[in-house]
């Protein structure tokens, strides 16, 4: 017997949900990873997440660029700009708002030097108020990746696309991954206007043609993961740029993808022994080296070449 999660946030309805009601569910279901992703935001952190989504290239002429600024009290600062256009040719910029994090509020303020212009200054409002609310309330984003990091915590696969996941039932995580969404989905979903937070579960029990779309959705979703693996160990075998951090998000990724084969081998079928051997191979090049240079890529990987290297940073 199969259980598919479907998790719907990224439909039309979806505006938010309170991030302390939704890291209380998870965390008390015994997922506190994906509480974690929930309630670990600072002003900070939400102003430069907006920042970033708003990006350099807009239509209305405007751009956010983040500033080096330090002073007691203040975090992250951003200056908006307007830039300036001679025909087709960008002829520089103008600041025209600042827009600062502190621990207590978000501030839209002057540019340091020159004259407010009133459409870098409503756009900093715009920003504030998006920070603010992200401060307290998780958009489809945030939940997106609490979910991801709920089904990572169970080894699930993921089935066809994202928000969509394969567990078994007999597994005894299955039962709170189970509960948790059906919490989630009766707190934060309405039946009748279909608007709000929808969490599904469907339970397969045959053996014929679903089961087979399940085994081919779980192949599909391993293939993934190891090439992005692979490619990653590739860059990075022998690599003296290595951070620690992202050393040990690969150990956790590959340690994570063998303990998902591992327990779904039945399902995958035939070629689970050689998807387990390559990730064991992986999972083991990562767990022997405490830094890049001590990384060694298995013989079946091959070496990228500078051209690749390239392509891939």
């Amino acid at each position: 017997m199969i259980l598919g999660y479907q998790i719907g946030v990224l439909y039309p309805g979806f505006s938010g949900a309170p991030r302390g009601e939704l890291a209380e569910i998870c965390g008390r279901h015994g997922f506190s990873v994906a509480a974690r992703r929930l309630s670990d935001v600072d002003r900070d952190l939400a102003l430069s997440t907006v920042a970033r989504r708003v990006g350099s290239r807009r239509k209305d002429h405007l751009r956010v660029v983040p500033l080096d600024y330090r002073s007691p009290g203040h975090g992250r600062a951003f200056q908006i700009e307007e830039v300036l256009q001679q025909g087709r040719e960008s002829a520089g910029s103008v600041a025209g708002a600042r827009i600062v994090s502190t621990e207590e509020k978000i501030t839209v303020e002057a540019p340091a030097s020159g004259p407010e212009i009133a459409a870098c200054m409503t756009l900093g409002r715009r920003l504030r108020d998006k920070a603010e609310w992200l401060v307290t309330h998780a958009d489809t984003r945030t939940v997106s990746r609490a979910i991801e990091a709920m089904m990572a915590e169970v080894r699930g696969f993921r089935f066809l696309s994202r928000g969509s996941y394969i567990l078994g039932a007999w597994d005894p995580k299955s039962a709170r991954v189970t509960a948790c969404l059906s919490e989630l989905r009766h707190r934060f979903y309405d039946e009748a206007s279909r608007t709000g937070l929808r969490a599904s579960v469907v339970t397969v029990t045959d053996a014929g043609e679903n089961l087979a779309i399940l085994t081919d959705a779980a192949i599909d979703d391993t293939e993934r993961r190891l090439l992005l693996l692979t490619t990653q160990l590739s860059a990075e075998a022998r690599s003296e740029s290595v951070l620690p951090s992202t050393l040990e998000r690969r150990k956790r990724a590959s340690r994570e993808l063998h303990e998902s084969i591992e327990n779904m081998a039945w399902l995958l079928g035939w070629p689970a022994a050689r998807l387990l051997s390559r990730a064991k191979d992986i999972r083991d090049a990562y767990a022997l080296a405490r830094s890049g240079k001590e990384l060694v890529a298995p013989g079946w990987i091959e070496p990228e070449t500078p051209t690749q290297e390239r392509r891939s940073a």
